[in-house]
């Protein structure tokens, strides 16, 4: 897997998620599997709350190249607890279970899930 970032779009698996979300008819049901295992592909549980998170007034726009880029169908209110819920799963897990190289770069993107 490559890695390039702190975003939640900026790893391979991210990427390809947001084409997949692309392809979809039922992105729903992707965004509620992705976050109802967080701790199996945390970067697909990352990229999919973010996507919940843009879907908001005043969301994060995601990114431009390797974010998806079709709109999505309104969501349920649900999935916004369930985003959180799936952060903080990934929150409280220690910093070493993600991979990082850098101690500098997962206490950014540490930070920038809290």
């Amino acid at each position: 897997m490559g890695t390039w970032g702190a975003g939640p779009f900026d790893n391979d698996l991210a990427a390809d998620y947001a084409l997949l979300l692309d392809r979809s008819d039922l992105p729903e049901i992707l965004l509620r599997h992705s976050l109802s295992q967080p701790g199996e592909n945390w970067e697909v549980t990352v990229a999919a709350a973010a996507v919940i998170a843009s879907s908001w007034p005043g969301g994060k726009p995601l990114h431009p190249v390797y974010g998806p880029h079709k709109p999505l169908p309104p969501l349920p209110h649900d999935l916004r607890e369930l985003a959180a819920a799936a952060l903080v799963t990934i929150l409280t897990r220690p910093p070493q279970t993600y991979g990082w190289v850098s101690e500098q770069l997962v206490t950014r993107w540490l930070s920038s899930l809290a």
